[in-house]
Formats: C-alpha cells, sequence, structure tokens
C-alpha cells in the first residue's frame, strides 16, 4: 500500500446517488523483473458484487489506459474466480497462471 500511495495512482469508482463506494483500482508504474522495461501494473482491481458490469470495469480499465503513457498494462489474476472472456474482450492476454498451495 505504501509504494502504491508514494508513486501510485488510485481509481475509486462512487455511486453518486446512493453515495456508495462501487469498486477501486490501485496501480503503478514498475519494472518487469527479468528487465528494465516499464510497465503499469494493477494491484488491485475489485468492483462489489452488485455493481460488477462490463462498461464499469471498462471504463476502471480505460481510466488507468488514460495515465499509462502507452505502457503495457499487467493485472494479475489471484482468485479462483474466472473470468478470462472479460479479460480478453477488454484486451488483455493470457501470461501465464498463478499456482497456489492450499
Amino acid at each position: 500500500i505504501n509504494v502504491i500511495l508514494k508513486r501510485g495512482k488510485i481509481i475509486l469508482a462512487k455511486d453518486l446517488d446512493k453515495k456508495e463506494l462501487m469498486g477501486l483500482c490501485m496501480f503503478h508504474k514498475s519494472e518487469y523483473w527479468f528487465s528494465k522495461h516499464q510497465l503499469m501494473n494493477i494491484h488491485v482491481l475489485y468492483v462489489r458484487k452488485q455493481y460488477r458490469t462490463y462498461n464499469l470495469v471498462k471504463v476502471i480499465v480505460d481510466s488507468v489506459k488514460n495515465v499509462s503513457e502507452g505502457l503495457p498494462i499487467l493485472l494479475s489474476i489471484s482468485t479462483g474466480i474466472h473470468k478470462d472472456p472479460v479479460f480478453e474482450r477488454l484486451g488483455f492476454e493470457n501470461m501465464g497462471s498463478n499456482w497456489r498451495l492450499l
């Protein structure tokens, strides 16, 4: 969180009628671990269940694109929820898998 607060950005999506937080995105500029090429790294992308629509996620991702200065955007999915078609529709490529030991 300190890295995000010092070097990153936070996008908050709010329902102005209900005065409720709909979702958020926390991201910052970083480098690939294997090179000095820069990228925009999304650490958190969360939308509350009742607001989960493609259009809201698209608006949030487009907001990241608007400040990414043309850098590639990296988003790691580390939940058991499989939403690959949504991210493919947004233009993301599957670059591998995350593994966890239970």
